[in-house]
């Protein structure tokens, strides 16, 4: 990467960085170049866009992204529907806690949990997901008393961090506490939540589809906590129209639709 650095800025004719002991910061010439070459990658991935989309075959691959609990508990087990149904299409799943660039073709579709980030996306709401608050026996046999949710100040909780702080369970689990209550531990992945969570580290709040199959906890307080997270599915609206995201998108709305009932609402 140094050699390419340096082959560059022989072709500019000026220094793109500046070096020192702490690392490397771009210089104006650096920064100027920079933005150049992400309007010719914004250009190109138009392209690409405009050019697929004439792509008329229910084959190829499609990106799909989404939270990594939804896509490890509920849309994983699932994606053998829609390979059964297009053998030729390839999926492919990203679960992860940071946001994707749906403008960059860092995916194809979205499954996305709360309000979407661009305007400009095309797709809907397709459920809501009931979200709980919950604890490990191990915590709550040393705990104060929670009957309210007045009581949540007496607790310690289990909040979302780093790539996952945006995560909209922990922003209800915030609204409820309030912004004096202790913090047992903050994690930029869902899994490690659910770790200190069984380990009795603290409270927190999960979707039901994820706190159904986690042993050992208990849901506390359903009537006075239990609010809702939107589920959309979500595309750019260049890809809409491509038979293969078309068809992933159809079903994937058919799956939420065939489950949302049993599986994301209150009594779940």
């Amino acid at each position: 990467m140094s050699r390419q650095i340096k082959q560059l800025e022989g072709l500019v004719g000026a220094r793109m960085l500046d070096r020192d002991q702490s690392g490397c910061a771009l210089t104006d010439v650096g920064k100027t170049v920079l933005e150049h070459c992400e309007r010719i990658e914004t250009q190109v991935i138009e392209i690409e866009r405009k050019v697929s989309g004439k792509d008329n075959q229910l084959s190829g691959p499609v990106k799909i992204s989404t939270a990594e609990g939804f896509g490890a508990y509920w849309l994983a087990p699932r994606l053998k529907f829609i390979q059964q149904a297009f053998p030729e299409i390839k999926l492919e799943l990203s679960a992860t806690a940071s946001a994707v660039n749906l403008h960059k073709r860092e995916a194809d579709i979205v499954l996305r949990l709360g309000n979407p980030i661009s305007g400009d996306l095309v797709g809907k709401r397709v459920t809501k997901l009931e979200v709980g608050l919950f604890a490990a026996e191990s915590y709550l046999a040393n705990a104060r008393p929670l009957e309210t949710l007045d009581d949540l100040r007496h607790h310690q909780i289990i909040e979302s961090g780093g790539q996952a702080e945006g995560f909209p369970q922990s922003k209800l689990l915030r609204q409820h506490a309030g912004m004096d209550v202790a913090v047992a531990a903050r994690f930029d992945n869902l899994f490690c939540q659910i770790g200190a969570l069984q380990s009795g580290m603290g409270l927190l709040a999960l979707p039901l589809y994820i706190a159904k199959n986690i042993p050992g906890i208990r849901h506390l307080l359903p009537k006075d906590f239990n609010d809702f997270i939107d589920l959309w599915i979500l595309t750019h609206p260049d890809l809409r129209e491509i038979p293969r995201i078309n068809a992933v998108v159809d079903k994937l709305y058919d799956l939420v639709s065939a489950e949302k009932e049993s599986l994301f609402t209150i009594g779940s």
